[in-house]
């Protein structure tokens, strides 16, 4: 193996590898550390190639700013190798590999899985002790202590239906009719209490030429009361065991790809502007009764598709099989719910109608925007 030259720039090494490579000549770059300074060598594999790489290469330092460009691309399906140095030996790795192993650089991903099965957990026993105590009704409805302080939002008017399901358990609807008069006359006002049900239902009522009391209803109450948390929050909560094992195992795959190159705090900062602008748009379209941290995978998956075309030598290695697959469910859902609400319409009852598909989009538009940032660039340690 011998030495061609060194960058100071990973582009131009990655660009200079390929480019070598596309005239035949097996190549591989080198990233060394000082202290914080950071430089890439070319290595040249097979010796005999030596003599026609220095050709090569001054063939490639002459190229214009066009036709480089197009080497700073990967043509093949796996990136030029690169390898990497700390003062020892290299060691040849992938580009996918890339990275120097460093103690706990996935502790970030592994947290927010922790705290999001330990959240599902805690929602879990909440809501069998709440079924025994007050009812299956007041868990459709009145929900648990848990996502009373987590969801989005919780209305007075939820309040007041949590206070009356506490002191008139139901375990069905069914048994409003055997309550006393006044306590039944409470139970139908609710029906009509307004509060925020989101854009969705507004133009579902006003189809039909229903009134829809809603309208006016205070929006973000309780983050207006100080408990911003909430904007976020939502993203931790998960309904049933199918939806947080698909959403975990997402974050596992994603989260340990963007946390390598940009770091805990930077994946952080990721993380909560996706969670917190999927959440208000899910809101608004919706109202509160949403969560899950799908919105923040999509997210991911837009910020890695555009780091890919923007920056490929930082090397994300999720293919584009996968980014499709994630592309065509979203689309799925989304026209699933379509034909739940055209089914509605014409008094048929829907097939599903909680899937928070909007979050899914504006998450992974997020994503995309907040990947064309040079902040969220692929750390140099």
């Amino acid at each position: 193996m011998r030495f061609l030259n060194r960058f100071e720039d990973e582009r131009k090494a990655y660009a200079c590898t390929n480019f070598l490579q596309d005239q035949g000549i097996e190549a591989i770059y080198e990233e060394s550390f000082q202290g914080t300074q950071h430089s890439y060598s070319v290595w040249v594999i097979n010796e005999e190639d030596f003599e026609k790489s220095k050709e090569a290469f001054a063939a490639f330092e002459a190229l214009p700013l066009e036709a480089l460009q197009q080497f700073e691309k990967p043509k093949n399906p796996v990136p030029p190798p690169k390898v990497v140095t700390r003062g020892k030996p290299p060691i040849r790795l992938q580009f996918e590999r890339s990275l120097p192993a460093t103690k706990g650089r996935h502790a970030l991903t592994h947290m927010v899985i922790a705290l999001c099965v330990l959240l599902f957990l805690w929602s879990s026993v909440e809501e069998t002790r709440l079924v025994k105590e007050e009812g299956m009704v007041a868990l459709q409805v009145g929900l648990t202590p848990l996502q009373r302080n987590l969801l989005f939002d919780f209305p007075q008017c939820f309040v007041t239906i949590q206070n009356l399901l506490h002191e008139y358990p139901l375990k069905s609807l069914k048994e409003v009719p055997s309550l006393p008069a006044d306590v039944q006359a409470q139970f139908i006002a609710i029906e009509h209490c307004p509060y925020w049900k989101g854009i969705f239902d507004i133009s579902f009522d006003r189809i039909q030429s229903r009134q829809a009391s809603y309208t006016a209803a205070p929006l973000f109450e309780k983050i207006r009361q100080g408990e911003l948390w909430r904007a976020f929050t939502p993203c931790l909560l998960h309904r049933d065991f199918l939806h947080i094992l698909f959403n975990m195992s997402w974050v596992l795959i994603l989260g340990r790809m963007i946390e390598e190159r940009t770091g805990k705090w930077r994946m952080t900062l990721l993380m909560v502007i996706i969670g917190i602008v999927s959440n208000v748009a899910q809101y608004l379209m919706s109202g509160p009764y949403f969560l899950g941290f799908s919105g923040i995978v999509c997210g991911m998956v837009g910020f890695i598709w555009m780091r890919q075309r923007l920056s490929p030598w930082e090397g994300y290695p999720l293919s584009n099989s996968t980014i499709l697959f994630l592309v065509l469910f979203v689309l799925a859902m989304g026209l699933l719910q379509m034909v739940s609400l055209g089914l509605q319409l014409f008094g048929i009852e829907g097939i599903v109608s909680n899937i928070a598909n909007t979050a899914h989009i504006i998450g992974g538009l997020t994503g995309v925007f907040l990947a064309r940032i040079p902040l969220f660039s692929r750390s140099p340690t």
